[in-house]
């Protein structure tokens, strides 16, 4: 779980027992949807990867790899949507109060943040392995990423 999402549940937890306000909550909701918004809803454009100068089986692959990425993303992107949904259900609590709102704004908080971590991970295993395949150290030495 990131800190973005436990900064959220803290304070999901500190309205829920009173010890912040509906209006401090309600900041905390605004900071964490500018965050999806900024960062995985406006995601770069998917790079477009050259095939010029491959043979049928290399071109084959290419477009595996393609389809996986644009699937990835596609996770990426339905779990941020499904992110901001929540974020709204949550924030119903400051208008009526009812804890039912906190409850089912966290699950589905949860669940889209799963999908929104599956998909960054199915890249960056694919990254990973075509690094590999390609002679690359897995790592990127430059970034220090895996």
């Amino acid at each position: 779980m990131t800190k973005n999402l436990v900064a959220v549940f803290e304070a999901v937890n500190k309205v829920a027992e009173g010890r912040i306000t509906g209006e401090e909550y309600s900041e905390v909701l605004d900071w964490f949807r500018n965050l999806i918004e900024d960062n995985l809803i406006n995601l770069p454009p998917e790079p477009e990867l050259d095939g010029s100068g491959l043979d049928e089986e290399e071109l084959e692959q290419l477009h595996v790899i393609e389809t996986q990425i644009a699937n990835s993303r596609a996770e990426i992107d339905n779990g941020a949507r499904a992110m901001l949904e929540a974020v709204e259900h949550l924030r119903k609590f400051v208008e009526d109060n009812n804890s039912l709102n906190l409850v089912e704004g966290v699950r589905e908080l949860r669940d889209a943040s799963i999908k929104v971590q599956r998909g960054a991970r199915e890249i960056d295993e694919l990254v990973k392995a075509c690094r590999i395949q390609a002679g690359l150290p897995a790592e990127d030495e430059e970034s220090g990423e895996e």
